[in-house]
C-alpha cells in the first residue's frame, strides 16, 4: 500500500504514480490511498488498473483518517505499507503499527530548516517503526540524520528515477523561434517550484556570469 495526501501533479506524487505503475505485477498487487483528495494523476492509476482510495481528510489535525486507514489497512492486509511525506508519513505509519504490519518504508523528499519542532519529535519516534526511511537525494539524507536526528543506518538514498520516454524534444530551431531568440542563441533552463528551497537564485547567477560568453 501507497499512502501520500493528494495526487496533484507535483513530483512525490509522479514518483509514485511511477513506482506503482512500473512494480512487477507478478509480485506485487499496488494500492493507493490518499488520505486528502485525489487529483489530475489518479487517471494514470486507473489506465494502469491500479486501485486509488480516497479518504477526504478535512483539516490538518482530522484524526478520523486515521481511523478510516486502519479500517482500509484491515480490509487490505497489506504487506508493505510506503508512506510519502510529513502527513502520510505521521497517519500511514501509525495505521501500520496499529494492524501489525512488519514492512513499513517512510519516504523523505525535502530538506526543510524550517520543519517544526513537533514534526521532528514526531519522526523521531515512528523511525523506531520503519524498516527503512528513504530520501531521495543525499542533502535530504544529511538532514533527516544532523538536523531531525533520524537513524543513519534506516536512513537510504534512492534518487528519482524519470521515465524520458514520456518527454519528445522539439527542434532547437523551432523552440529558439517560439521564444523569439535568434538561431545561434544559447538557452539555459529549468524546471521546478520558484521557492527557495529549489536554488532557482543560483541557476540566475550562473545565468547572469555566463552573460556575454556563450560560445558560438
Amino acid at each position: 500500500m501507497l499512502v501520500i495526501a493528494t495526487l496533484d501533479p507535483a513530483g512525490a506524487e509522479r514518483q509514485l504514480v511511477g513506482l506503482a505503475t512500473h512494480l512487477d505485477r507478478r509480485r506485487f498487487k499496488p494500492l493507493v490511498c490518499c488520505l486528502t483528495r485525489g487529483g489530475p494523476l489518479e487517471a494514470d492509476l486507473k489506465a494502469g488498473d491500479i486501485e486509488c482510495r480516497v479518504l477526504h481528510k478535512r483539516f490538518k489535525l482530522d484524526f478520523g483518517v486515521l481511523f478510516k486507514l486502519v479500517r482500509l489497512m484491515r480490509e487490505f492486509q497489506p504487506e508493505i505499507v510506503h508512506t510519502w511525506m510529513f502527513t502520510a508519513n505521521a497517519f500511514g505509519r501509525t495505521a501500520a503499527m496499529l494492524t501489525g504490519c512488519r514492512a513499513i518504508v517512510a519516504a523523505e523528499r525535502v530538506a526543510d530548516p524550517l520543519k517544526p519542532w513537533h514534526q521532528r519529535v514526531i519522526d523521531r519516534v515512528l523511525a523506531r517503526h520503519t524498516g527503512r526511511i528513504i530520501a531521495n537525494a543525499d542533502a535530504v539524507r544529511q538532514f533527516c540524520v544532523q538536523e531531525v536526528g533520524l537513524p543513519p543506518d534506516k536512513v537510504i538514498v534512492i534518487k528519482n528515477g524519470i521515465d524520458v520516454s514520456r518527454f519528445s524534444a522539439p527542434p532547437p530551431a523551432g523552440l529558439r523561434a517560439q521564444l523569439g531568440l535568434p538561431p545561434g542563441a544559447a538557452v539555459l533552463g529549468t524546471i521546478g517550484r520558484l521557492a527557495e528551497q529549489k536554488g532557482i537564485e543560483y541557476g540566475l547567477r550562473a545565468a547572469a556570469l555566463l552573460k556575454g560568453h556563450a560560445r558560438p
